[in-house]
């Protein structure tokens, strides 16, 4: 991992992404002062690499801005608008990012482990090979996210939307699913082992491959509702009248 540069260097090269609605200069002022800015407009603010630990942003808006490569841990993003804003490789270990809006965010490969991100709004957000263990996605809504290969051991998933999300070959090793709607989920080589599936909705869900062995609040009945199961590594008393593939 790249080192982020100080902040107040970067703020030299700070410039607006092309286009209406860039960010509003008083509150730039205000960031770069304080390195704190709360219920602040950062539309299209454009600083990769800047260093913003424990930083307090709630409430403002950052859609489309880059803060790619960015070191974020800590930082307090809870209520703020981040439609499409590109956190790529971005460190926001422990961020609090409750509530917030992220769909179509570029998340990809950023180191997500221990963040708050309950309530938060993923819809077609990009997170392929995002660091998500141990994440808060308490009723976070993923549908039509792209997780494949993330990792997301340890996680909380209770009641979050997964529908028509991507987690081919992600690992959701021991994470909790309880009651999160799987529907359509494409979850083809994962690593589900030990996952609390309890009330969770299976429906059309792609399980071609993956390993569930040791996994809890499954039945055959709700298993045979979702597709491609017969090749999924499972326990033998899964075996739903179909052979178990070796382990």
């Amino acid at each position: 991992m790249k080192y982020a540069l100080p902040f107040v260097f970067l703020f030299g090269l700070l410039a607006a992404i092309p286009g209406a609605g860039a960010f509003v200069p008083e509150d730039v002022d205000m960031l770069k002062t304080t390195g704190n800015c709360r219920k602040c407009d950062l539309s299209k603010i454009n600083i990769p690499r800047a260093n913003l630990i424990g930083a307090d942003l709630r409430d403002s808006v950052l859609t489309e801005a880059n803060l790619a490569n960015a070191n974020l841990q800590g930082i307090r993003f809870a209520g703020s608008n981040l439609i499409k804003i590109n956190l790529k490789d971005a460190v926001l270990i422990d961020a609090d990012l409750s509530g917030t809006k992220l769909n179509k965010a570029d998340l990809t490969g950023a180191f997500l482990s221990g963040a708050n991100l309950k309530d938060a709004v993923l819809i077609g957000a990009g997170l392929r090979d995002a660091d998500l263990r141990r994440a808060n996605l308490h009723k976070a809504d993923l549908s039509g996210a792209n997780l494949t290969s993330a990792n997301l051991k340890g996680a909380a998933l209770i009641g979050t939307d997964l529908q028509g999300a991507f987690l081919g070959g992600a690992n959701l090793k021991g994470a909790a699913l309880t009651g999160a709607d799987l529907k359509g989920t494409n979850l083809a080589g994962a690593d589900l082992r030990g996952v609390n599936f309890t009330k969770a909705d299976l429906s059309g869900a792609n399980f071609k491959g993956a390993n569930l062995r040791n996994a809890t609040g499954l039945s055959c009945a709700r298993l045979k509702r979702s597709k491609r199961w017969q090749s999924a590594h499972r326990s033998p008393w899964l075996a739903c009248g179909a052979s178990v593939p070796p382990a």
